[in-house]
């Protein structure tokens, strides 16, 4: 699956200039929160099954949606969790999408879903969808879906009945929206698009996996997988854009984040995601510091969402 690419051998990499630790908790807690950008952190594993396979986690209005191996659980945004399981929950969620007319989801087989209703059932939607594996959606805002695949983008209008193929790519793993502009990361680097998916232009090309990416400003930022030498792999790379994602620049980053696999905007912060743990920027990522350590378990890895200056960390199993 596409979050297990980032957990590759790490290598030497030369000591750069690195900001002191601000805070580094060590935790085994499947879910941390912090309510200050990152300053302080608490568990909100509390109400959790005790046996827990996570797989994702969603912010949708002011509600935390965690997919895991039985089913969905879900809590408000707040300090003290509440957490409670859909009676009608899918099993394996590994992405959790809005919608004007509900939820959808991805599950680990790559089906898709929408729930409807005041019963809450999960409806599948890519019946009649050509490659039916998909991996990311997002609802447009002229009331249509795009859906990605292992090849292509695809675009419904009358919620699944018939899809339009938009977009030929390889292994396209993220799809976000920011002021109309949409931009989808795949194997060759990112594809934008300003007339709600109808039409793509390949705006920032990678010699590898590009793995995530995220609104900032007034553009956004991604992450690109290093390259493999000879079994030697060169370090992990953060761009950024300030045009909406017209251009793109890459940024240095220390040694620390050579294993970078997801970046946040969290207010004023960047937050960076690596296999050594969470690092926090307040100046667009010439510095970094640590505010949580890495889990001990060093196959363990954090998935994160945010909303203002919250920060809400899954601890995920990478294998």
């Amino acid at each position: 699956m596409y979050f297990l690419l980032p957990f590759l051998s790490l290598f030497f990499h030369p000591i750069q200039p690195f900001t002191p630790n601000l805070i580094s908790p060590a935790t085994t807690n499947i879910m941390m929160a912090s309510f200050d950008g990152g300053t302080t952190w608490r568990d909100l594993s509390k109400g959790l099954p005790a046996e827990i396979t996570p797989f994702s986690l969603e912010l949708i209005d002011d509600h935390l949606y965690m997919g895991e191996r039985g089913g969905l659980y879900t809590s408000p945004n707040q300090a003290i969790p509440n957490w409670k399981k859909e009676s009608s929950s899918l099993a394996g969620i590994r992405g959790i999408y809005p919608g004007k007319n509900g939820k959808y989801a991805v599950t680990v087989q790559n089906e898709l879903f929408q729930q409807q209703g005041e019963a809450g059932f999960w409806v599948p939607l890519q019946k009649n969808l050509k490659d039916e594996r998909v991996n990311v959606v997002h609802e447009t805002s002229d009331d249509g879906l795009l859906a990605t695949s292992e090849s292509a983008i695809y675009k419904t209008s009358d919620h699944g009945l018939s899809w339009k193929h938009v977009l030929t790519a390889r292994y396209i793993n993220s799809l976000i929206e920011s002021n109309h502009v949409y931009v989808a990361t795949a194997l060759d680097g990112v594809w934008r698009s300003t007339d709600e998916g109808e039409n793509w232009t390949h705006v920032l090309t990678t010699p590898t996996f590009t793995t995530s990416i995220t609104p900032f400003q007034n553009g956004f930022v991604a992450v690109v997988l290093g390259q493999e030498f000879g079994g030697i792999l060169t370090s992990n790379e953060i761009y950024i854009s300030g045009d909406q994602g017209a251009s793109w620049k890459s940024i240095e980053i220390p040694a620390e984040l050579n294993r970078v696999y997801q970046v946040k905007s969290v207010g004023k912060f960047l937050i960076a995601c690596s296999e050594e743990g969470i690092f926090r920027s307040a100046d667009h990522g010439k510095t970094w510091q640590k505010i949580h350590d890495t889990p001990d378990n060093r196959n363990n890895f954090y998935k994160i969402v945010s909303s203002g200056s919250s920060i809400f960390a899954l601890r995920l199993d990478g294998c």
